[in-house]
């Protein structure tokens, strides 16, 4: 009971506390010491005359009345300049004060009204991006070229937007699409898709998406895809191009009966000169048909092999693991 009684007396002096300053109240004190500071002044030139005055009335200062009087003008001088002063400062940090605070205020409602103004605006470009997205899934599947690059371009921007939500789902729609017609095949609408997957990657975003991919002939050329959780590949060759090692979201691979392909920036026959190969496998590592390869060929055995990624300075490490069945 008594600390609830406590809890009620500081919440009463609070308001109070807020009510004494509140803008009425200031200018009720600006006022108070501004008459203070003037009534004050007048009582000083008042009381500094009145004892003053007949000072110089007498050509000389002989008398010892006279000198207690002067030393008494010029103490009540000291004091009431003071008090003029002390009311004068008083009154123009009122002032002040008030005028700060009402910057504040205004600053606080310029910021709320930009803060407002954002919001209406993602709101707005939200609800565009999720109408573009139903617009997007559909210009997919449709047979006309056009349709579906200007597809692929709207969920390109929706990927790299700064502040959506949905840019998760424009990649998912890719990659259920790349899955759907084989990343294989070397059309522009899969040129178009790698481009933009990678947009996102580069900027570290990942769709939760797993693929799968599998051929039977052996010198089918797989790339793999940025921003993907997870791909499988079970024969022909995986390439990794210089674009796809330069992203920040880069899938696990898990690879069968296929043959990797690292390119790398200088012509070169040696694994010593491609640092961004695991040390355990560096040694596999061979010359590829195409100037600027190392390959890794695996494709005589059925053994798993699982490939991850993992920043090495300015470089990506491509870490082989050991095989499993």
């Amino acid at each position: 009971m008594p600390d609830r009684l406590d809890r009620e007396d500081r919440s009463a002096f609070r308001r109070v506390k807020d009510w004494l300053w509140s803008l009425r109240w200031r200018r009720a004190l600006e006022r108070v010491f501004l008459l203070a500071t003037l009534v004050t002044l007048c009582f000083a030139v008042y009381v500094v005359a009145w004892l003053g005055l007949p000072l110089f009335d007498s050509p000389k200062l002989v008398n010892g009345d006279e000198r207690f009087r002067l030393d008494v003008v010029w103490r009540v001088s000291v004091f009431l300049g003071a008090l003029v002063t002390a009311f004068s400062v008083l009154w123009r940090g009122t002032i002040a004060s008030r005028h700060a605070d009402s910057q504040r205020d205004a600053i606080d409602r310029q910021t709320d009204q930009i803060k407002e103004t954002r919001l209406q605006r993602l709101a707005s470009e939200e609800k565009q991006n999720l109408e573009d997205l139903r617009i997007s899934a559909n210009l997919l599947n449709s047979e006309s070229k056009t349709d579906i690059e200007i597809a692929i371009r709207v969920l390109q921007r929706i990927i790299v937007a700064p502040e959506t939500r949905y840019w998760q789902i424009a990649m998912d729609l890719l990659a259920d699409k790349m899955q759907s017609i084989g990343i294989s095949d070397n059309t522009y609408a899969m040129k178009y898709m790698y481009s933009a997957m990678e947009s996102g990657a580069k900027i570290g975003r990942t769709s939760m998406k797993s693929l799968a991919f599998g051929t039977t002939h052996p010198d089918a050329r797989w790339h793999p895809i940025a921003g993907v959780w997870h791909i499988t590949f079970e024969g022909g060759i995986v390439t990794f191009p210089q674009s796809f090692l330069a992203c920040k979201s880069l899938p696990t691979l898990a690879l069968r009966s296929s043959c990797i392909e690292v390119m790398t920036d200088i012509p070169t026959t040696r694994y010593e000169s491609m640092p961004a190969i695991s040390n355990a496998f560096r040694e596999k590592f061979v010359a590829g048909e195409f100037p600027n390869t190392l390959r890794f060929d695996f494709r005589d055995t059925d053994d798993l092999y699982w490939i991850d990624f993992a920043a090495n300075g300015d470089e990506t490490l491509l870490i082989i693991q050991e095989p499993s069945r």
